[in-house]
């Protein structure tokens, strides 16, 4: 790898690109980015590979989008390029790497005698398999006749343990044939956001709701959340609420625990005790609805001495 370092012609070694804070503020690892902002343009060209190779791939991906230097985008992708055939040559010698091609055949031409055996070992052995190989058995799984075959692989394709751009296509063309409730998560995950919308009303009752909601970037029908989740959704699927809301929504959940838990009320000192309250106000604080959170404080003071008895009657002047 030294020896490709010295090759790097495409731009000069003149110290290092000219980050801003603003674009810092993007990634999710400052550590690189300020040691880099620190030392100016002092540091050799062979010390800033060393920084960059000492970032994962999501790090290296978050400084490829956050800095405007097309050298920037050179070094991360080079790097990645370079972990990705080291793993393959190191692969291509790895014991669980052996047989599983005839495995997959067996697989895939679905031989007689064969294929129970080669569908347990592909499953076996798929954690340790290269990349490509993955992809391979991913896209012979998702085309099996057999459903508890194309489950398993949903279950993968949705953990967030692997994935490949690849099998996109395939994945929309067997929901859009199939709309299998299993499948509904991976496209929430992995498909776009346009496509996700397109298919709102299939998706919805399959998977999480917080989930698709997030995904597609709005919230279409509310009352499908409760109320903690719908604060933390709004802030998610980066939606603002309207005036008002967030302080409906606390009140709410109080008003709720007034009439199912009325024999714990008294012993609740402050509405910030009761059950998803905090978090919620938590959330409010994520949403940077200042306004909101001041006027909840108001509310709970005036709750603290009035007592248990005279919150229902404080809270409905409230929520007005």
């Amino acid at each position: 790898m030294g020896k490709q370092y010295m090759n790097y012609e495409l731009f000069p070694l003149d110290g290092i690109p000219n980050y801003s804070d603003e674009e810092a503020e993007k990634l999710h690892d400052r550590t690189v980015y300020d040691m880099m902002k620190a030392a100016g343009g002092d540091l050799e060209e062979a010390v800033v590979w060393a920084l960059l190779e000492s970032l994962d791939e999501d790090d290296l991906r978050q400084m490829r989008e956050a800095v405007t230097d097309e050298r920037v985008w050179w070094r991360t992708r080079q790097i990645e390029v370079w972990r990705r055939q080291a793993r393959r040559e190191a692969a291509s010698e790895d014991p669980v790497n052996l047989n599983a091609h005839r495995l997959l055949k067996d697989y895939s031409e679905r031989r007689k005698g064969r294929i129970v055996e080669a569908r347990k070992q592909l499953r076996h052995r798929f954690d340790g398999l290269d990349h490509d190989l993955q992809t391979e058995v991913a896209r012979a799984f998702l085309l099996s006749p057999c459903r508890t075959d194309r489950d398993y692989m949903y279950r993968r394709l949705s953990s967030g343990v692997f994935w490949d751009e690849s099998l996109l296509e395939v994945i929309k063309t067997l929901w859009e044939t199939t709309h299998e409730t299993n499948l509904s998560k991976v496209i929430v995950k992995r498909c776009e956001r346009d496509y996700v919308r397109k298919h709102y009303h299939r998706l919805v009752g399959n998977c999480r709701y917080g989930d698709l909601c997030i995904k597609m970037g709005e919230v279409r029908e509310k009352e499908r959340l409760k109320p903690w989740s719908y604060l933390y959704v709004m802030h998610k699927a980066g939606c603002r609420l309207k005036p008002g809301e967030g302080r409906q929504a606390v009140l709410g959940v109080v008003m709720d625990y007034i009439h199912n838990d009325s024999e714990d009320v008294t012993r609740v000192l402050d509405i910030f005790e009761v059950p998803h309250v905090r978090k919620m106000m938590l959330y409010l604080g994520m949403q940077s609805a200042t306004g909101e959170i001041m006027a909840l404080s108001r509310a709970a003071e005036r709750l603290v001495k009035a007592g248990p008895d005279e919150w229902e009657r404080i809270i409905t002047e409230e929520w007005a």
